[in-house]
């Protein structure tokens, strides 16, 4: 009877500090999701287009005599049915990576809130929003609509940042402001600490020129200066394949070396750019010294042929059925394919 008194008044005690914080943290989420957000409605699926600005440098403006809207840089985004793509630059029509989409805009729109703690000037002058690059002459501003013509649903003044440098302590945070309300600046701390809104295509480019999975192939061809070969797989296996003889330029048909075969294979299943070309073409095949094919189960097939050394020696030129782009291949990928002479896939 005394024990189960003593455990009785130790739950009474211990409760009451896990009551009092589970309560904290209600109060305090309570608290947060009160505080209005600087675009109020914001709804990143509901936005097509994408545009982020930023004025040249006085250097290059003046070697260029760059006037009115040619002194501005600008990047711009569209939203496609299998996602988002570029809509200037040499690049136009290029898948962009949705993810960095996401964590480099979206996401940051929709969580900036606007409260006394974070808004540090209420009546910021001129000369502190040109000191601050929260003008549209000084700092990155990213716009972003519904439809070409819009209307816009959240336009944003990225300004400085308030890191300096690696100093232990410093407040990885960054002063924005909306065009139509300049004199209200926000101080906003990203949850990752991190914000990065960059005006190079390259960064924000899908380099994902295929994927699939070993376990989907139902068809592989390559050809290269030793000749090609073909294999399918075997009909009701699903890790046995037989060589395709009208597509083996060797002259005795042996035994398949199964593991070969399916090495070169899971050496096809990503391929991924290390850059791509400037500008784009239609599918060229001339000139291409090696060619790889895949058929997959559900009846796609994805291609790549394999062209000249590009000016970075440790990567080849390349045309894809899924790119209208020239891409750069690495060499370690590619000599899997250009030095493997077809006979040796075979006893």
């Amino acid at each position: 009877m005394k024990t189960n008194l003593i455990l009785l008044l130790l739950s009474v005690v211990l409760g009451v500090p896990c009551y009092l914080t589970l309560e904290s943290e209600e109060i305090d989420y309570r608290s947060r999701a009160s505080i209005p957000y600087l675009f109020p409605g914001f709804v990143p699926e509901n936005v097509s287009i994408i545009q982020i600005q930023r004025r040249r440098s006085e250097e290059e403006i003046k070697a260029q005599n760059l006037q009115g809207a040619q002194q501005f840089e600008m990047l711009a985004f569209e939203r496609q049915a299998a996602g988002w793509q570029l809509a200037n630059t040499q690049h136009k029509g290029l898948p962009v990576d949705d993810a960095a989409i996401d964590r480099n805009i979206l996401d940051h729109l929709k969580e900036i809130r606007i409260d006394q703690e974070t808004l540090v000037k209420q009546d910021a002058t001129p000369e502190y929003q040109r000191e601050n690059r929260l003008t549209p002459e000084t700092g990155i501003v990213v716009q972003c609509k519904i439809g070409p013509q819009g209307p816009d649903v959240a336009t944003l003044v990225l300004g400085k940042s308030t890191k300096q440098g690696d100093k232990e302590g410093a407040l990885d945070a960054y002063l924005v402001s909306r065009p139509d309300r300049p004199r209200e600046v926000v101080l906003y701390e990203p949850k990752t600490r991190r914000w990065q809104v960059s005006l190079r295509s390259s960064d924000w480019l899908d380099k994902r020129i295929h994927e699939f999975t070993m376990s989907n192939v139902e068809g592989f061809y390559f050809k290269n200066a030793f000749g090609s070969a073909g294999f399918k797989k075997k009909p009701g296996s699903d890790a046995t394949w037989i060589a395709i003889k009208e597509q083996c330029s060797v002259e005795k048909i042996d035994a398949v070396r199964q593991q070969e075969v399916t090495n070169l294979i899971n050496r096809f299943t990503k391929v991924t750019a290390e850059s791509y070309g400037r500008g784009k073409i239609e599918v060229d095949t001339v000139g291409a010294k090696i060619e790889v094919r895949v058929r997959l189960k559900t009846g796609e097939e994805y291609s790549v042929w394999i062209k000249a050394k590009s000016h970075d020696s440790n990567t080849r030129m390349c045309v894809s059925s899924e790119r209208s782009f020239l891409f750069a291949w690495g060499d370690i990928w590619v000599d899997a394919f250009g030095d493997k002479n077809p006979r040796d896939l075979f006893d």
